[in-house]
């Protein structure tokens, strides 16, 4: 049995200033037993890491400390100044040794081999020093303290004195690297407001900025920043809740070199930003390393859907925590009432989180994120399986039943009752195959034409929805347009250019064409593209097959595809979809006329209706205007431009912005006869 040791390592049966007997004395200490905490005193443990030369054996001191999330002064006072650690654990298989001593003698206890080789280099020969290690201080034997001990996390993480990464250990080319990041956090910083790259000040008048950018690092600092970014600790997905939480100073380590995180937030936008001869996989993941530091430096809170599809390719060792990992980090209003326990099934827990966004939101647009391949975890098919990566980029959302609220029931655990629309039965289906270069993306285009579109087809309806088809979205998608898009014009110009065959022998190609044939390939890698019996294309997960069908839910921005099952009521959900001719409420409300068209406003203002012939912008659907409201409603203008409507019983005031539009309820629909459809999904 194990018992506490005082956390300075002064307790007087214990001599922490002799070097200890195990390098010298050959005999196993038994394993040591993690004396459980109390829960009522708000309990965690803290590791005191011993003194002693790097060559001699890990020592420390494991001691429970009240640790309460808003202490008094006095209990504060009982609280020590501390450090906390993030690494990658690595393989449980390989493990090393440290020593837990306490007043009754000496105990072992097994790590990691990346956390055995971190704990030398933090240290010191002649003092004590004092950290929150998860591995360590909490028994991971144990579901309960761990389910309990990590919702704590993000409180532990915010009241370190300081973060310690650990890298991993030094290579051959890990100096050459981290003088590169060095020099160029030095020279350059990044503008996460404006996105823009900015000389320091010494050198706003000197060329250096414009002459990195063409020039690339030599071969060999190239490799090593490679090398340097691929390591493992950049794939977890823990790190996100440990960097953003921390107040104090971020310090990176690799063997005994060290970098400030500030390093890291100016030189990897940088990086990501050059015309370096990055891989794709590599583009990809420094693009995830510049969202992490933007949410460091902005203390940018995404919701649960965005947070969990922004770091879907991360690594963690317990499915579970896809979910449990990300919870800290959601806005302080988005309360999804989930917490950590590890005692559920992770086909629970994804379940559970799934339902809890739904209930949350009353938004099925998660569910448009399901990619259901036949492998994975056993789930209903409206439960995303976030155990395995994504094979295709998130869809980007659009308006398919505009902005009305989910309706739904559960009829049993697994099933879930939802009200929607039936468009179509799916009658083609092509699989798209981008490859690698530029030039294949050319062919992959032509190809997919020649099966979508007919022959020298180069303008006109058919040849629109095509385009739209590929890209989903342009400029003129949001209000006023955005020109980080190409607009739709151009795009189908530089469709036309592709089709007509004038790129077929290009090995360069000018920057817009080569924006443009790099997101047809990002945006269609990995997906399907689909031809409905009334003529409608679309693009949607590759797991789409001949027979499905293509339904608008209510509640969701996305059109979906169903798979019947031997039941009337009972559909797969298959995933979200692109439907080109439905993604703007023409399942529900027709057709817009006169010029109208659906956009997002900017800057995230959501959803807003502009007359691209008169350039008139309103909130209020124009195709609404002859509808009827319900009884006992009333409308009413505001002087931004926004309507609300009132309840002249209750007097609530809702807003077809917050998606309660009155005449937009399924009730009212069925009132005005329309073909509303009730779908089991299961």
């Amino acid at each position: 049995m194990s018992h506490p040791a005082s956390i300075d390592g002064e307790d007087d049966r214990i001599d922490t200033t002799k070097k200890s007997p195990l390098g010298d004395v050959p005999f196993k200490p038994p394993q040591y037993q993690y004396i459980p905490l109390l829960e009522g005193h708000q309990e965690i443990r803290f590791m005191t890491l011993l003194p002693g030369e790097k060559s001699s054996p890990i020592r420390v001191l494991l001691t429970p400390v009240p640790f309460p999330s808003n202490p008094t002064p006095e209990e504060k006072s009982h609280i020590p100044s501390f450090e906390a650690l993030s690494y990658a654990w690595g393989s449980e298989q390989d493990q090393r040794e440290i020593y837990v001593e306490s007043c009754y003698g000496t105990e072992s206890l097994n790590v990691t081999r990346n956390l055995g080789e971190a704990l030398p280099c933090l240290r010191y020969k002649d003092r004590s020093r004092i950290f929150w290690i998860d591995a360590i201080c909490v028994n991971q034997k144990d579901p309960k303290e761990r389910s309990q001990q990590v919702g704590r996390m993000a409180d532990i993480f915010s009241k370190a004195k300081g973060l310690n990464v650990w890298l991993g250990s030094k290579s051959e080319d890990s100096d050459v690297a981290m003088d590169g990041i060095e020099t160029m956090a030095e020279k350059v910083y990044y503008d996460y407001e404006t996105s823009e790259i900015c000389a320091r000040r010494e050198l706003v008048h000197s060329n250096w900025l414009n002459e990195y950018a063409l020039r690339p690092f030599k071969e060999k600092q190239f490799d090593a920043l490679l090398r340097f970014f691929r390591r493992s600790w950049f794939e977890r997905l823990w790190i996100w809740q440990e960097v953003y939480h921390v107040s104090s100073t971020i310090t990176l380590m690799c063997g005994m070199r060290t970098i400030p995180w500030s390093y890291i937030s100016d030189a990897a936008p940088s990086l990501r930003f050059s015309d370096l001869p990055w891989e794709e996989k590599d583009v990809e993941h420094l693009y995830h390393i510049v969202s992490l530091c933007r949410t460091v430096k902005q203390k940018s809170r995404w919701q649960f859907g965005s947070l969990i599809d922004y770091t879907r390719t991360c690594k963690c060792s317990d499915p579970r925590d896809r979910i449990y990992a990300l919870l800290s980090m959601l806005p302080v209003d988005e309360n999804l009432k989930i917490e950590p326990d590890y005692t559920k099934t992770v086909s629970e827990v994804y379940r559970d989180a799934a339902l809890a966004e739904l209930r949350f939101w009353r938004r099925f647009d998660l569910l448009a994120t399901v990619e259901h391949h036949g492998e994975g975890l056993r789930v209903p098919s409206w439960v995303p399986d976030w155990s395995i990566p994504r094979n295709a980029n998130k869809l980007f959302a659009q308006y398919a039943s505009l902005q009305t609220k989910a309706e739904f029931k559960m009829p049993c655990a697994n099933t879930l009752e939802v009200v929607g629309v039936m468009v179509s039965q799916i009658e083609r289906v092509e699989h798209t195959s981008f490859g690698p270069t530029l030039q294949d993306t050319v062919k992959e285009i032509k190809r997919l034409a020649g099966i979508f579109l007919e022959p020298n087809e180069l303008h006109g309806d058919k040849f629109r929805a095509f385009c739209l088809t590929l890209i989903t979205v342009t400029a003129e998608s949001y209000h006023p347009p955005w020109t980080m898009y190409i607009s739709t014009a151009r795009n189908e110009e530089l469709l036309r250019d592709v089709l007509r065959g004038r790129l077929d022998r290009r090995t360069s190609f000018s920057s817009t064409m080569q924006s443009f044939l790099e997101w047809v390939a990002h945006r269609g890698r990995g997906r399907a593209m689909f031809l409905t019996k009334d003529r409608r294309m679309g693009q949607g997960t590759r797991a789409i097959i001949v027979g499905d069908f293509v339904a608008v839910l209510w509640g969701c921005y996305y059109a979906m595809v169903l798979r019947p099952t031997d039941s009337d009521k009972e559909y797969q959900l298959v995933g979200g979809a692109y439907c080109h001719g439905i993604m703007k409420g023409e399942a529900l409300l027709g057709p817009l006329l006169n010029g109208w068209d659906v956009v997002e406003t900017r800057p995230g203002n959501g959803m807003g209706y502009v007359n691209r012939e008169t350039d008139v912008f309103q909130y209020e659907d124009p195709r609404l205007k002859d509808v009827n409201l319900p009884r006992r409603w009333k409308r009413e203008e505001k002087a931004n431009g926004r309507v609300v409507f009132v309840n002249e019983d209750s007097g609530r005031e809702v807003s077809s912005y917050s998606g309660r539009d009155p005449r937009l309820t399924p009730e009212a629909f069925k009132e005005r006869g329309a073909p509303l459809q009730t779908f089991q999904l299961i």
